[in-house]
């Protein structure tokens, strides 16, 4: 099998090699659809990467440290982190580059490109990895493709993707990434649609936005929102949005910019051009044989399809397919991750030390049996809001922080793929401080093992020096 071929050449029961995206895409080639200039890459090349820079044993390794469901979040984040350092500090070996950039070459000439993932295992009846894997907008040079590439490879290990492939227990040791490579559409106007609303079995939803789609994939620029009846194509609600930037493909880069007074206050799309997005995803869904989520641009008077994939239709509310919606939600604005650190350093920490505190000066021996049973109901209650509160604050703050990490390693390539934490410890850190003195509580209970001798005189004279030196903060009762 060719590690590389047009989408025109692509056959629909090729999707282990080439990915549920770039199998669709060639569908609808093959029905007339219009669809930008495309060059698939198999997994071939893929495990080939792998293969010569012996990479799969290290990212097995790095998810082997512990059973994965045993893993907590920060521990699976940390690993995934490490593993996209892998990719990035791990050039293409040059045979498998001088056939990618042949191909590139050939296909595209100098034109920019978008890098797009295509997973095997993606986007079907049951499984949506939609805006899970990376997408590279408005790539030029060969250098930029290669990073591409891996960048896209590597976001197969991601965090959100890793946790996704968790609940659908899905193994990772065959796990796999194909790539689509497309021309760069840059529309005036793009958007999704969706030919059954996730929200509404009835209706139809459109979001649109000016310039480039990505601002509306990355959450950095509001769409405006129809819903439309899915039986008459009537429409149901229209909510615009606050329209002030519009991402555009500059420099080899996407870089936002302000839009013009017109359209501020106009709408991306105009009623006819609602109609015929309503009418497109209609005919996909009826084509492809389930509901689709369609990505598009509009360039001039030509619409261009550039993905569709599938609707996940799971209902449970305990389903992985609904799980998936919380994995998208940690990518936060920079100004929400501005109001989740006030929210946490203000009222979260403060409102956890305070039950905490509370717990600990309680006498539990002095309750009766139902006294200790409605206390045991109490902490249960406690720990459920708290981890709610952690779920749904504490762990976005986490990923954006992790964010900032990926652009510094994307931006220098360091050995160390932690180096970035050392540009947030400019503030007084309690978390640091009460692991540093742990740390040295460790060292004195090492140099001084008579702490632990059974001579309770001599052992509670040696922590009450220590305790006094080291102030710990908040002290266990058992150290007092």
């Amino acid at each position: 099998m060719k590690l590389c071929l047009l989408l025109e050449k692509i056959k629909s029961d090729q999707t282990k090699q080439f990915g549920g995206k770039t199998t669709a895409l060639a569908k609808l080639v093959a029905k007339g659809y219009n669809i930008p200039l495309s060059l698939g890459i198999s997994t071939t090349a893929y495990r080939h990467y792998l293969s010569e820079n012996n990479l799969q044993d290290r990212i097995l390794m790095e998810l082997g440290r512990k059973d994965l469901a045993d893993m907590r979040w920060e521990e699976i984040w940390d690993a995934a982190l490490r593993i996209r350092n892998l990719f990035l500090t791990t050039p293409v070996p040059h045979k498998l580059s001088e056939l990618l950039l042949d191909h590139l070459n050939t296909v595209f000439q100098d034109r920019p490109v978008v890098v797009r993932s295509s997973a095997p295992a993606e986007d079907s009846a049951t499984t949506s990895f939609a805006g899970l894997h990376e997408s590279c907008v408005n790539v030029r040079g060969t250098e930029n493709f290669l990073l591409a590439i891996r960048k896209v490879w590597a976001s197969l290990w991601s965090d959100r993707a890793i946790l996704y492939r968790k609940e659908l227990g899905l193994d990772l040791k065959t796990s796999a990434m194909a790539v689509l490579v497309q021309e760069l559409v840059s529309g005036e106007k793009s958007g999704v649609a969706f030919s059954q609303s996730p929200t509404n079995p009835d209706s139809q939803a459109i979001e649109a936005v000016w310039g480039l789609n990505q601002g509306l994939v990355d959450g950095s620029v509001e769409p405006d929102f129809w819903e439309l009846s899915r039986s008459d194509n009537r429409l149901l609600n229209f909510k615009p949005a606050q329209r002030k930037i519009r991402l555009i493909p500059k420099d080899g880069d996407v870089q936002a910019v302000s839009l013009n007074r017109s359209q501020c206050n106009t709408a991306p799309l105009d009623d006819h051009e609602v109609r015929k997005l309503s009418d497109l995803t209609m005919q996909l869904e009826q084509l492809l044989g389930q509901p689709q989520d369609v990505e598009w641009t509009w360039r001039g008077d030509e619409l261009v399809l550039l993905q569709a994939r599938p609707i996940t239709t799971e209902p449970a509310a305990d389903s992985a397919t609904d799980q998936r919606i919380w994995y998208l939600s940690l990518h936060r604005s920079l100004e929400n991750l501005k109001s989740l650190r006030k929210l946490i350093e203000t009222e979260i920490i403060p409102g956890i030390e305070k039950d905490a505190q509370e717990m600990a000066a309680m006498n539990l021996a002095d309750l009766d049996n139902h006294g200790l049973a409605r206390e045991v109901q109490r902490r249960r209650e406690f720990s459920a809001k708290w981890n709610q509160q952690y779920k749904r604050y504490c762990i976005p703050m986490a990923h954006g922080i992790r964010i900032f990490g990926e652009f510094y390693n994307d931006a220098l390539k360091p050995k160390n793929p932690f180096e970035f934490v050392q540009l947030l410890q400019g503030e007084k850190l309690k978390a640091l401080e009460r692991n540093r003195q742990l740390r040295l509580l460790s060292e004195e209970i090492e140099n001084n093992p008579e702490i632990l001798q059974a001579d309770e005189k001599k052992s509670i004279n040696c922590r009450s020096k220590f305790i006094s030196s080291c102030k710990i903060w908040p002290m266990p009762s058992a150290w007092r």
